[in-house]
């Protein structure tokens, strides 16, 4: 993902997630998407680096797992990153009810991994 409106350490953070979810969770995954106002453009370094994590299915403990992966990025790079995780049958819901975060992530989310 090249943004030139992230800073090196946001980079940095991002591209580690992306790498944790590659190697620890690739199966489980149907799709990232980068949303907010990172994918808009309008971030600055205090913005946080919002993520939509859709899983194929997925209990709790996994979606937990998943959010957590992020802790030690946030902690090494001084950045927030926010993933949103959920199932594929949570996201048809927001999709089939337009509901505001699906608005949101239609209009100005950047696929940044997807299964098809």
């Amino acid at each position: 993902m090249d943004n030139p409106n992230l800073t090196k350490n946001q980079k940095a953070a991002l591209q580690g997630y992306l790498g944790i979810l590659q190697r620890n969770y690739q199966d489980k995954i149907l799709q990232v998407v980068l949303f907010g106002s990172v994918a808009r453009g309008e971030c600055d370094q205090e913005s946080d680096i919002d993520l939509l994590v859709v899983l194929k299915n997925g209990d709790r403990r996994l979606r937990d797992e998943i959010s957590m992966a992020s802790f030690d990025l946030i902690l090494k790079y001084d950045v927030i990153l926010s993933p949103m995780v959920m199932d594929r049958e949570t996201y048809e819901w927001h999709k089939r009810y337009k509901d505001p975060l699906y608005n949101s992530i239609k209009k100005d989310g950047i696929d940044l991994w997807m299964k098809r």
